[in-house]
This record gives structure tokens, C-alpha cells and sequence, in this order.
């Protein structure tokens, strides 16, 4: 059976004016086939380099992890984590002009929600842009 998906990735934007960003995260919906995940990876050394000075990079992980308890849900992420899942993944692709930003929401066809999100996951940490 396939399935219709929607994913976006989610980046750090260490400097907005200067137009950089890292893909630090994936996240992807599937209503008929009962699926969101979010799957976040920060890598310390390369935020401290690119963000300016004084940049947390203990809060930015606690952030990412925060990210990716609303995508599983429960009452361990908030209120946000109750919502139905098409909801909690609106909450996480809406716009935002913070440091982690996330890009467009995209759509597709599977046979495989989490294989599709496995490769896409496996795809999104080379991304620069």
C-alpha cells in the first residue's frame, strides 16, 4: 500500500544576514501510515566554528532533543507532545526566525514510511546550503 508523506528539514542558521546553514535535523509525517519521526544531529565542533561567539551548544542540544519528544509524543514533550500527530508535526515545520529554522515542507509517495525516513535522515547530514 503507499503511503503520502510530508518531511521537512530543520537547520541551524548561525547567521541569517550572511545566508549559511547546516542541516541539523529531519522530520517526517505520514497520516495513513500512522507515522512521525523526528531525528535530530548536532555536531558540536562544527556549530562552535560556525555560530558566533558565545553560541550554547548544550542548549541548542537540549532544543534538538525537545524536537524530537514532540515528534514521539507523550506527555514526557509538554502539551505540544498530547497533540494528534499531524499537529505536533505542524508544530515542528511551522516558520520560525530563531537559530534553528525549518526549510520547506516537502511531499512524497512510500511503501515505507520509516525506511523512507531512514534515507532521507541518512541524506540530510552532508546537506549544507
Amino acid at each position: 500500500m503507499w503511503h503520502d508523506y510530508d518531511y521537512a528539514l530543520l537547520y541551524l542558521v548561525p547567521r541569517v544576514a550572511a545566508g549559511e546553514r547546516v542541516c541539523v535535523g529531519v522530520a517526517l509525517h505520514s497520516r495513513t501510515a500512522r507515522y512521525v519521526a523526528a531525528r535530530t544531529r548536532l555536531d558540536a565542533e562544527r556549530a562552535r566554528r560556525v555560530c558566533p561567539a558565545g553560541f550554547d551548544v548544550a542548549l541548542a542540544g537540549r532544543f534538538l532533543a525537545a524536537f524530537e519528544a514532540v515528534a514521539a509524543g507523550g506527555a514526557e514533550a509538554g502539551p505540544i507532545g498530547l497533540l494528534p500527530p499531524s499537529e505536533r508535526f505542524h508544530w515542528l515545520t511551522a516558520p520560525r526566525s530563531t537559530v534553528f529554522q525549518p526549510g520547506a515542507v516537502r511531499a512524497g509517495r512510500t511503501r515505507d514510511a520509516a525506511a523512507t525516513f531512514e534515507a532521507l535522515c541518512g541524506e540530510a547530514w552532508g546537506h549544507v546550503s
